[in-house]
């Protein structure tokens, strides 16, 4: 099987499992999203593992601004988990939601760390998002040197080997803190079923994977 890269949009919008609502602010949706866009950015697929910070440096984006739409602050299916940079430079513009629309046809991460785009709508996706910003550039060929040891080391002496499996798992694996979204309750919860789905669960799972 091969292995996941660390770039790589998925080949189909996404799909939410999630549905809480009612909550008086929308950052107490916080938790319900890292869980909801897998502990990375909704947008550039920044990882918290590769962030000293963790999800502190993530934020909550409003897919349709706040500004344009007011009565959507608190909407659930209005919100996406994204970087600080990509929050940030989005800003009031619009953009597609990664839950409408396909990322993976429109842009793609190179094995060096650079972004092409492979339609109008990507190079739209990479001058909104400043995907090709020279520090968001530096730490994503950062990310793609790491692993590239990482494959030369499997290459070498095979997957099996506990030092190739840690670093495989540090770069490519879940936070040690996922949310248990069993134990919240929200006023609303549009889809209950997700709750037993959230990744909290899932690692109790010896066979689930725990890199991706």
């Amino acid at each position: 099987m091969p292995l996941p890269t660390p770039y790589g949009f998925p080949p189909e919008p996404h799909v939410r499992r999630h549905g809480p609502g009612g909550y008086p602010e929308y950052g107490r949706f916080k938790d319900w999203l890292r869980d909801e866009f897998q502990f990375r950015c909704a947008y550039c697929l920044y990882r918290e593992a590769w962030e000293r910070r963790g999800w502190r440096r993530f934020e909550i984006d409003h897919v349709t601004p706040q500004s344009i739409a007011p009565h959507r602050v608190l909407e659930y299916d209005n919100l996406v988990y994204a970087c600080d940079a990509c929050n940030n430079s989005k800003g009031d513009q619009i953009l597609p939601s990664p839950c409408d629309l396909d990322y993976s046809k429109h842009v793609r991460f190179l094995e060096d760390g650079a972004v092409e785009a492979l339609s109008l709508k990507g190079e739209y996706l990479i001058e909104i998002l400043g995907l090709d910003i020279g520090y968001i550039e530096r730490d994503r060929r950062k990310v793609f040197r790491n692993y590239a040891k990482l494959l030369e080391l499997i290459e070498e002496y095979g997957e099996g080997i506990d030092e190739v499996r840690g670093e495989l798992q540090e770069l490519l694996g879940y936070p040690d803190d996922p949310p248990n979204l069993k134990r919240k309750r929200p006023p609303r919860n549009t889809r209950p079923d997700g709750k037993d789905d959230c990744y909290f669960i899932r690692l109790k799972d010896p066979a689930f994977p725990r890199i991706y």
